[in-house]
Protein backbone atom coordinates (compact mmCIF):
# COMPACT_ATOMS: atom_id res chain seq x y z
CA UNK A 1 0.00 0.00 0.00
CA UNK A 2 1.62 3.54 -0.98
CA UNK A 3 1.40 6.14 1.96
CA UNK A 4 -0.58 9.90 1.11
CA UNK A 5 1.99 11.78 -1.54
CA UNK A 6 3.93 8.84 -2.98
CA UNK A 7 2.53 9.09 -6.57
CA UNK A 8 0.95 12.14 -8.42
CA UNK A 9 -2.59 12.50 -8.69
CA UNK A 10 -5.29 13.24 -10.99
CA UNK A 11 -8.15 15.57 -9.72
CA UNK A 12 -11.24 15.96 -11.59
CA UNK A 13 -13.95 18.79 -9.66
CA UNK A 14 -17.44 18.61 -10.93
CA UNK A 15 -20.27 20.74 -10.75
CA UNK A 16 -23.68 21.89 -12.31
CA UNK A 17 -24.37 25.69 -12.94
CA UNK A 18 -21.24 26.49 -10.18
CA UNK A 19 -18.60 27.56 -11.99
CA UNK A 20 -16.86 30.25 -10.01
CA UNK A 21 -16.91 27.88 -6.51
CA UNK A 22 -15.33 24.97 -8.89
CA UNK A 23 -12.58 26.79 -9.57
CA UNK A 24 -12.13 28.02 -5.88
CA UNK A 25 -11.96 24.68 -5.17
CA UNK A 26 -9.98 23.93 -7.50
CA UNK A 27 -7.41 26.70 -6.78
CA UNK A 28 -7.63 25.18 -3.13
CA UNK A 29 -6.57 21.96 -4.24
CA UNK A 30 -3.61 22.97 -6.53
CA UNK A 31 -2.38 24.65 -2.95
CA UNK A 32 -2.92 21.68 -1.48
CA UNK A 33 -2.09 18.83 -3.50
CA UNK A 34 1.79 18.80 -3.43
CA UNK A 35 1.54 15.86 -6.09
CA UNK A 36 -0.78 17.20 -8.34
CA UNK A 37 -0.61 16.18 -11.49
CA UNK A 38 -3.71 16.73 -13.69
CA UNK A 39 -6.81 18.83 -12.48
CA UNK A 40 -9.91 19.25 -14.27
CA UNK A 41 -12.94 21.14 -14.25
CA UNK A 42 -16.08 19.85 -15.56
CA UNK A 43 -19.70 20.72 -15.54
CA UNK A 44 -22.00 17.20 -15.12
CA UNK A 45 -24.68 16.46 -17.48
CA UNK A 46 -28.67 16.79 -17.51
CA UNK A 47 -28.87 12.47 -16.10
CA UNK A 48 -26.69 13.67 -12.96
CA UNK A 49 -28.14 17.03 -12.64
CA UNK A 50 -31.86 15.91 -12.53
CA UNK A 51 -31.03 13.94 -9.34
CA UNK A 52 -28.80 16.51 -7.57
CA UNK A 53 -30.03 19.96 -8.74
CA UNK A 54 -28.25 23.14 -9.43
CA UNK A 55 -25.28 23.81 -6.92
CA UNK A 56 -23.36 20.43 -6.91
CA UNK A 57 -19.62 20.73 -6.57
CA UNK A 58 -18.10 17.00 -5.98
CA UNK A 59 -14.17 15.75 -6.63
CA UNK A 60 -13.14 12.75 -7.49
CA UNK A 61 -9.44 11.18 -7.68
CA UNK A 62 -8.73 7.63 -9.08
CA UNK A 63 -6.37 7.58 -6.48
CA UNK A 64 -7.70 9.13 -3.67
Amino acid sequence: MLAAGDEPVDIAVSHLANPDRAETLAERLRGRVPKLDELVINQVGAVIGAHVGPGMLPSSSPHL
